[in-house]
């Protein structure tokens, strides 16, 4: 059985329902542009969800609620890479944790990817029977009912939530500390604190949930008890609308300007690997031409393909943020980039259009995941993930030359995770299945006569 579509929160109750009651087994793959989440089934029971998202790692969950270590969860990361095996199943052998405080949290895990694609206005689904490999994963069994009902209940819970904090371009900050209970008077638990130390009147509601790496729901709660506390407030400023707010966009511009920039060229590089016949249609003449002129001609012909394609990598959005991408050239330099999308800015302010800050980092990270997928498409697995690995050292790269961005770790994060996603999408292509594995460049070697 194989099928596929658009869908809304109402609709994936219909999707999830056909598939426990026909009692399935394959995968379902479900997106929304700028993330991905993999639902496995086995005779119409969820055993297995995971999603790209930093937030849904296992090995986040465990850390966060300090089960085990940051120095154990890196150790245990490279361990489960060299192995080519879960992370959970290496955090077991190394007695990090338990058999059952693994299927504990791998059950809490799915459990959020799940009651998150609730809170999704609308995504893309598509469904294929298969054999699932589930060999070397911690498995569970989910009610589906018990999931639906759940995600029903915060979804009402969240319209509630959303009164004191109806967008998450929202700002808040500490409140006088006149006001503020002294820590002995405060009884926060380890998840309040968290996103209480990091409120600071700069970030807006989304950076602190990717940074916090909380699902919406959770992160919304938390915040609506702090304000309940009175131990945080709302600014009255709107965003960006004073200079050091403006100068705060710059460094998240070099990061992003860094990476798909370096991506782009990597790209023009593999696309250079290709053979091509030069012709002249002008003349019937032999073509008369030098080495320089071949040069020229391929490196013109690379521009154009790797113009091409970026064209079509720029995100499906409205026409006042696509606009951003009329300007925002990553074949040029950083400098002339960074005083276009200053001036873009203003006249977004102009327009009275709120959120700047968001607007721009949304569009660059459906970008960088465009880009990174047409080059999965266009060139194949391997070299796809031969640019993704380089890509991610050119990120560190940047961040040592730049030690102004450490404050940024929230964007990197937001890089890294889309890092993630492709990787993931790309391992699993490699060990599902040889199609599509060598690009649009391929040759098929197969047997014919000659």
């Amino acid at each position: 059985m194989h099928f596929k579509g658009n869908f809304e929160p109402s609709s994936l109750v219909s999707i999830l329902q056909l598939l426990n009651n026909d009692e399935k087994t394959g995968l379902l793959r479900l997106t929304n542009g700028q993330n991905e989440v993999k639902i496995f089934f086995k005779n119409g029971s969820i055993v297995y969800a995971a999603g790209a998202k930093k937030k849904n790692h296992l090995g986040f969950i465990l850390r966060n609620k300090g089960i085990i270590s940051n120095k154990q969860l890196k150790e245990a990361l490279m361990l489960s890479n060299q192995k080519k095996q879960a992370l959970g199943k290496t955090l077991v052998e190394k007695e990090y944790i338990s058999a059952k405080q693994a299927v504990e949290v791998v059950q809490e895990q799915a459990q959020e990817v799940l009651f998150d694609l609730f809170f999704w206005e609308k995504g893309y689904f598509e469904y294929n029977d298969a054999k699932i490999n589930l060999k070397g994963l911690v498995t569970v069994h989910l009610d589906i009912m018990a999931i639906i009902l759940e995600a029903t209940r915060r979804i009402d819970e969240m319209s509630i939530l959303k009164k004191r904090i109806p967008n998450d371009g929202l700002i808040f900050k500490k409140s006088d500390s006149n006001n503020v209970p002294r820590n002995k008077e405060i009884k926060f638990n380890a998840n309040e604190w968290r996103i209480f130390e990091l409120i600071d009147g700069l970030r807006t509601v989304r950076e602190l949930i990717n940074k916090v790496g909380y699902d919406d729901f959770a992160a919304y709660k938390i915040l609506n008890s702090l304000i309940s506390f009175g131990v945080i407030e709302q600014c009255k400023e709107a965003l960006f609308e004073d200079t050091k707010k403006n100068e705060n966009l710059l460094p998240v511009l070099k990061i992003y300007y860094g990476v798909l920039h370096f991506i782009c060229k990597k790209l023009e590089k593999e696309l250079g690997k290709w053979a091509f016949t030069i012709t002249d249609k002008s003349s019937n003449n032999p073509i008369q031409i030098t080495n320089d002129k071949i040069r020229y001609l391929h490196k013109k012909e690379l521009d154009k393909w790797t113009s091409t394609i970026i064209d079509k990598c720029i995100p499906d959005l409205p026409p006042k943020q696509k606009e951003l991408f009329e300007i925002f050239n990553i074949q040029s330099n950083v400098d002339k980039n960074i005083d276009e999308v200053q001036k873009y800015l203003k006249v977004l302010k102009n327009k009275n259009i709120d959120r700047e800050h968001i607007f721009i980092k949304e569009g660059l990270n459906q970008f960088l995941l465009n880009i990174l997928n047409k080059a999965k498409n266009i060139l194949g697995l391997t070299p796809a993930w031969y640019i993704l690995e380089e890509a991610e050292k050119n990120l560190s790269y940047i961040c040592e030359k730049n030690p102004e961005l450490d404050e940024k770790t929230d964007i990197i994060d937001e890089i890294k995770s889309i890092f993630t996603q492709i990787r993931e999408q790309t391992r699993d292509n490699k060990s599902d299945s040889r199609q599509n594995a060598y690009g649009i460049f391929s040759v098929s070697n197969t047997a014919e006569n000659v």
